[in-house]
C-alpha cells in the first residue's frame, strides 16, 4: 500500500489515492487501525516533501536575484528589462512546477480528511491532518482553499451530529472529543483572522459557540482568551464598536480572573485600552445595540445575558 501512494504521488493521481485509500480503511478499519495511519501520513507526508522540493527548484530556475557582473554598468533599459523578464520567467515557473505540487497536496488534506471523519478511533489523526491542513493555507495563503476546508469541516460535524448512533462514530459529549474539537476551531479562527477572512473568522465564532453549547466541563481559559480576543478584532473590523469594546472588556476580565503574571505596565496598557474602546462607542448610539435579531446573535457569542451598553460597559470597567 505505501508503494502505490508512493506512485500515486509520483504521477500526481490524487484521485486514485483517494479511491485506494478509502478501499484501503474500509478493509482494516476493524482490525488494524495502526496501518490506516502509517498509510496516511506516508501519503500527506510524501505529498508536502514533493511541494517543499518543487518549491526549491522554482527557486532555483528563476534565480535569487544575485548581480553576476558587480562591474557592469546598469542602463534603464536593463533595469526594466531584467524586471519584466524576471516577474515573467518567475510566474510561468511557479504555474509549471509549483501549482501542480500545491493542488496534490490540497486534495491529499481533503481526502484524507473524508476518510478519517467520524470515526473515533481515528479522531486523533483526524485532528493532526486538520491543523496541518490549517498551516498549508496560511503558509501559501490559500483564502479559497481555507473557506472550502472550513465548510468540508462543517459539513464533518453535522453529519457527526447526525450518525452519533453508528458504531465507532465521534462521541461529541465525551469532554475529550469536544476539547479536541474546540482546539480545532480555535486555530481554524486564528488562520481567518491572519488570512483577513472575517467573515469565516465570525461563522468560526459562531462554531465554536455551538460546541460550548455542548460542553459539559469548562473550557481551557487560555481558549476563551483567544476567542474574545479574536471576536474583539471582528467586531471592530465591522465597525460594531460597541460589541467590540464588550468583547475587550471581557477579554481582560477572563485575563484579570486568572491571575497571570504579567507587569504593572501591561496591566494597566490593557486597562487603559479596554477604556479607551468603551469611550469611543458614540453616545448617540450608546443606548442601543442595533436590529434585535442581530444584537441578541451577537449578545449570545458574547455569552452575556442582555445586549451591552455603553453606560453598562463603563460600570463594569470601573467595578
Amino acid at each position: 500500500m505505501l508503494r502505490l501512494m508512493d506512485l500515486c504521488v509520483e504521477l500526481k493521481k490524487s484521485k486514485q489515492a483517494r479511491e485506494a485509500l478509502h478501499q484501503y480503511k474500509n478493509a482494516q478499519q476493524n482490525t488494524s487501525i495502526p496501518t490506516i495511519e502509517l498509510v496516511v501520513r506516508h501519503y500527506v507526508k510524501l505529498a508536502e516533501t514533493r511541494l517543499k522540493a518543487a518549491q526549491a527548484e522554482a527557486q532555483a530556475e528563476s534565480g535569487d536575484g544575485e548581480v553576476e557582473d558587480l562591474e557592469a554598468v546598469e542602463t534603464p533599459e536593463s533595469i526594466l528589462l531584467a524586471t519584466v523578464s524576471t516577474d515573467g520567467s518567475k510566474e510561468r515557473t511557479d504555474r509549471s512546477v509549483v501549482t501542480p505540487w500545491l493542488r496534490m497536496v490540497w486534495e491529499s488534506y481533503r481526502s484524507v480528511l473524508d476518510i478519517l471523519r467520524n470515526n473515533a478511533r481515528l479522531e486523533g489523526l483526524y485532528q493532526t491532518m486538520t491543523q496541518r491542513a490549517f498551516q498549508f493555507c496560511e503558509a501559501h495563503a490559500r483564502k479559497i482553499e481555507f473557506r472550502r476546508l472550513c465548510d468540508l469541516l462543517r459539513t464533518h460535524l453535522t453529519a457527526a451530529t447526525k450518525y452519533a448512533h453508528q458504531a465507532h462514530s465521534i462521541d461529541l459529549t465525551d469532554p475529550d472529543t469536544l476539547q479536541r474539537h474546540l482546539d480545532t476551531r480555535s486555530a481554524q479562527l486564528n488562520v481567518a483572522v491572519e488570512l483577513d477572512l472575517w467573515q469565516e473568522a465570525f461563522r468560526t465564532v459562531e462554531d465554536i459557540h455551538h460546541l460550548l453549547a455542548l460542553a459539559k466541563r469548562a473550557p481551557r481559559p487560555h481558549m476563551m482568551r483567544n476567542y474574545y480576543a479574536k471576536l474583539a478584532r471582528i467586531f471592530l473590523v465591522s465597525d460594531n464598536l460597541l460589541f467590540h469594546a464588550a468583547a475587550r472588556l471581557r477579554h481582560y476580565q477572563l485575563w484579570r480572573m486568572q491571575g497571570d503574571d504579567v507587569s504593572a505596565e501591561t496591566s494597566a496598557s490593557m486597562a487603559s485600552g479596554v477604556l479607551l474602546s468603551i469611550l469611543a462607542i458614540p453616545i448617540e448610539s450608546s443606548g442601543t445595540a442595533g436590529p434585535e435579531n442581530k444584537s441578541g446573535r451577537l449578545t449570545h457569542l458574547l455569552g452575556l445575558s442582555s445586549p451591552p451598553t455603553r453606560a453598562g460597559l463603563l460600570q463594569d470597567a470601573y467595578s
